[in-house]
């Protein structure tokens, strides 16, 4: 199933998160080639995104695999769910 289209207020940010989300459905590093294909955008544009989220620590590349994976900065994310007790409030 595709994901959803980028919001057109903002696309950058919308396949930022389409490529978090892809790779946190993962169980394996994913290449950039392979992400900009399965989420329908440029190359280019993968790339410059995943600069941009591995300079913030959200995705760490892998040269070995020549290849993306979560980074810190999500798992830090995830961690801070869970200490806000979000769904004790909703």
């Amino acid at each position: 199933m595709p994901p959803p289209p980028a919001s057109s207020t903002s696309p950058a940010v919308g396949r930022a998160l389409d490529i978090l989300l892809l790779l946190a459905g993962r169980t394996g590093p994913v290449r950039a080639g392979v992400l900009a294909r399965e989420l329908g955008m440029p190359r280019s544009s993968a790339y410059h995104i995943l600069a941009v989220l591995a300079e913030r620590g959200f995705v760490t590349y892998l040269p070995g695999e020549r290849a993306y994976g979560l980074g810190v900065a999500a798992f830090e994310i995830g961690s801070a769910y869970l200490r806000h007790e979000p769904l004790e409030r909703l």
